[in-house]
């Protein structure tokens, strides 16, 4: 639900009642976000013109607004400067599915995506890079927990995203969130000048959630590469889809990339001379492991708008790219994929085609 409205910013009360200003109550009804279409229903109930109505009209309006007051201490609200530009491109990385789970506790606070399966991307933001962060009242209240660390609510991603560009992709405004209770709906604000903007969105709870336990204790490879000549960008937005999977080699002198499909046999080796691997370092013996395709595709939108990214996999072949995104205020925010291997089923030559030994 999306509420706007004019913000006298010398008395901080909402108002609707500038005698020159342009404003409407707009209401937006959402179908339930498990069904498969996703229904916004939007309808202007205010004048074109303000001062074409009397005080009156204007208190009914104001009255009948269906605005949800919430006055005690919230479960979670934070405050994040420069909203569009350090928060959207992380979340627009990991658009590849219709749900985002936030996770907060007192080091700050992670976006989830997953498909439930095979892949996972976490946005992780430290709760430094705020300017306000609060998690949890120090008092017992009805609506809260006793002894929970942890705050969670699930919601739909375009939602997130549409609160961020409501004043468009050159926004330099804050973003306040704020989760009043478990179960509630959460609450996003944004305001420019005489413009106060409320989005209402419903949370869900989650049905799965992937946790793949990475531990560095057990990674058997790390690679740290610097991303500014786009070469890794380039090499896994261009591979051959119709082979559906990658074989990705991994030994002291080189990082390898082979498929095998329609275009034939292509393999693309950068030695660890190259100016764009600052680290590598392996456990012991050389890796060797396929991954699908469409899964390592869908890092491409990371790799291109962050600056370094640190690769890892441990023994049981999961693939952990963190991509480290700089922002405005000298910090870094980080988006980490995980991805599990393929078990070598989906392609039918490349076995036969690509000695993982060679």
């Amino acid at each position: 639900m999306m509420y706007l409205c004019d913000f006298d910013a010398v008395d901080h009360v909402l108002v609707m009642s500038f005698p020159h200003a342009y404003s409407a109550h707009v209401g937006v009804s959402r179908a339930s976000a498990d069904a498969d279409d996703h229904v916004a229903n939007v309808s202007s109930t205010a004048p074109g013109c303000l001062e074409d109505m009397d005080d009156s009209v204007l208190a009914l309006q104001h009255a009948y607004a269906p605005r949800n007051v919430f006055t005690g201490r919230p479960l979670l609200k934070f405050e994040k400067d420069n909203a569009m530009r350090d928060f959207y491109p992380l979340i627009k990385a990991m658009e590849f599915r219709k749900f985002c789970l936030f996770i907060a506790n007192s080091e700050g606070l992670s976006i989830v995506v997953d498909d439930e399966s095979y892949q996972q991307a976490v946005t992780r933001i430290q709760a430094d890079n705020f300017k306000e962060w609060y998690i949890k009242p120090d008092v017992d209240e009805w609506y809260i927990k006793p002894d929970v660390d942890v705050v969670e609510f699930r919601i739909l991603i375009s939602d997130l995203l549409e609160s961020l560009t409501v004043f468009g992709r050159d926004d330099p405004t804050s973003i306040v969130c704020t989760y009043p209770f478990e179960g509630a709906e959460v609450v996003f604000e944004k305001r420019k000048e005489h413009v106060y903007v409320t989005f209402e969105v419903k949370t869900h709870f989650l049905s799965t959630k992937l946790d793949f336990g990475f531990s560095d204790e057990d990674v058997e490879c790390r690679i740290m590469v610097n991303l500014k000549p786009d070469i890794i960008h380039d090499i896994i937005k261009d591979l051959d889809k119709s082979a559906q999977t990658v074989l990705l080699k991994i030994t002291n002198d080189s990082l390898q990339f082979s498929t095998s499909g329609e275009l034939g046999k292509i393999k693309v080796a950068i030695p660890i001379t190259s100016e764009i691997i600052d680290e590598l370092t392996l456990a012991g013996h050389d890796i060797a492991l396929r991954y699908k395709i469409s899964l390592m595709q869908r890092m491409v939108q990371a790799l291109h708008s962050c600056d370094r990214v640190s690769i890892r996999i441990d023994t049981r072949g999961v693939f952990c790219a963190q991509f480290i995104a700089s922002q405005m205020n000298m910090m870094n925010n980080y988006i980490e994929y995980f991805i599990v291997p393929d078990a070598g089923t989906s392609s039918s030559d490349e076995a036969d085609d690509i000695d993982v030994n060679e």
